[in-house]
């Protein structure tokens, strides 16, 4: 199951746009479902070439989605899951263990430019999935001023109850940037 809140009609479905998708547990359910487009955007090296393997090339993206269009030390942590452009400090509070062992260097760039060369079509269910941590609020920031989120009829995103990275967005803070 890609994200437990996550839907999709019966009929035909448009793009499914996952943002962070990891090893993308839901990548059978994403491919059953059809989509017109799939896009899984991973800056983690090792599992973007893993996503790779296991689907078309070009179905995979190797880049971390940031305001800013360029590179920038990607932190593999311990807890793999846990993996961000962001340094851990605010989680060694919660999982002492935990410690950054390897920083390579990834692109980056916002999510719009991405969607400004794959349009989406807006006459079908499109799906964004954002599992990116310490980003998520830049990322609907972006989307927001760009126009980009009306592009979407359905989102998942996952965000802790506490910011443990600089950045991160929380429920209610993620709710009142959308409702704005």
């Amino acid at each position: 199951m890609p994200h437990p809140y996550l839907k999709f009609p019966a009929g035909p479905i448009g793009a499914i746009v996952h943002v962070g998708a990891g090893l993308c547990d839901g990548l059978d359910s994403y491919l059953a479902s059809a989509p017109t487009q799939l896009l899984l955007i991973e800056p983690n090296p090792q599992y973007a070439a893993e996503l790779a393997r296991k689907t078309a090339a070009d179905v995979v993206l190797e880049q971390a989605i940031a305001p800013q269009k360029g590179q920038a030390p990607f932190h593999i942590l311990n807890f793999a899951d846990l993996s961000c452009l962001k340094a851990p400090d605010g989680l060694r509070d919660l999982l002492p263990g935990i410690r950054v062992v390897k920083t390579p260097m990834v692109d980056t760039g916002p999510l719009s430019d991405i969607l400004a060369r794959t349009p989406l079509d807006g006459a079908r269910f499109n799906t964004l999935v954002i599992e990116a941590v310490g980003e998520e609020l830049a990322i609907l920031q972006d989307l927001i001023d760009t126009g980009h989120l009306a592009g979407f009829k359905q989102i998942a995103l996952r965000t802790g109850r506490t910011p443990y990275f600089a950045g991160a967005g929380t429920p209610d803070s993620v709710k009142t940037l959308v409702d704005a």
